[in-house]
């Protein structure tokens, strides 16, 4: 069976020492990330690869869009923040940094930035994504969250439409070209001789998910870690391994469930049902 959100909460709640867990580097953090949807932990290096090939139909190489595809499921992207020294509450960190490539309900085949790798990796026209945010402190992990980028993120057309207007104005400059990359525009010929051209790039800011999600969930201070996971109600009845949330919660300290009402990006005066689900240790 492929596996989804619900499997890397099991391999979450089961792991020794995770409040120990120091990561030196955003990729060690993104190698924890893909073993916790791969339930990769502990084994050889031989054993970890296959495991990684089962699970995973796409993994990326240079920073393109996602982090990583599971075979027959969610697309999944890797975020960070930093926690400042004295402060635990994550909803005083940082926004989320998209370098470059604006936030994303879902994931398109359709996609310009989507490489031809991507495409290939399996049939596929659109996948849900998934964004796992960590907030760690001096390297250690302090929070965890999975939320589901159609309960955090705009429509597209919000942030395309922006884009558009920003192209329509840079269009009036000499000598500009709109590749598609990641690149905003690139204005060419700026010196005499042509050899010097000026790239123009976004760097967009969403505000962090433990802010965003403050009014149905805020951390327990007195935890040594905590995470937050959001399912709404729709891809609730899509998981069909969902209920054994249910019957984890019922052995395992420190998992809780609850049903919330979030706010629905595109209209945040209208709110849909969601599964809310928290674990502290």
């Amino acid at each position: 069976m492929n596996r989804n959100i619900v499997d890397a909460i099991g391999t979450l709640i089961n792991l020794p020492a995770l409040p120990n867990r120091k990561f030196a580097s955003y990729n060690d953090f993104a190698d924890f990330v893909k073993n916790l949807f791969a339930d990769s932990f502990g084994l050889m290096p031989h054993e970890q690869r296959a495991r990684r090939r089962e699970t995973f139909s796409f993994v990326s190489r240079n920073a393109e869009i996602p982090d990583f595809m599971l075979n027959g499921g969610d697309a999944v992207e890797i975020k960070t923040v930093q926690l400042k020294s004295g402060e635990y509450d994550p909803v005083k960190c940082s926004p989320i940094e998209f370098n470059t490539v604006y936030p994303r309900q879902k994931l398109f085949f359709d996609d310009p930035l989507v490489t031809n790798e991507c495409c290939r990796a399996e049939r596929w026209h659109e996948k849900d994504i998934v964004y796992v945010v960590g907030a760690l402190k001096r390297r250690q992990l302090i929070h965890l969250c999975m939320i589901y980028g159609v309960d955090y993120c705009a429509g597209e057309k919000y942030y395309s439409g922006l884009n558009y207007e920003l192209k329509n104005l840079l269009s009036k400059i000499r000598a500009v070209r709109f590749p598609y990359t990641r690149e905003l525009a690139r204005i060419g010929t700026v010196d005499p001789t042509g050899a010097t051209y000026l790239k123009l790039y976004g760097m967009w800011h969403v505000e962090n998910p433990w802010s965003f999600f403050r009014n149905v969930y805020r951390t327990n201070s007195r935890a040594s870690f905590s995470f937050m996971c959001i399912i709404n109600r729709e891809k609730f009845y899509r998981l069909d391994n969902v209920r054994k949330l249910f019957a984890w919660a019922k052995v395992c300290d420190g998992l809780r469930l609850a049903k919330v009402s979030i706010k629905n990006p595109d209209a945040p005066d209208t709110f849909r049902d969601a599964l809310l689900v928290r674990y502290e240790i």
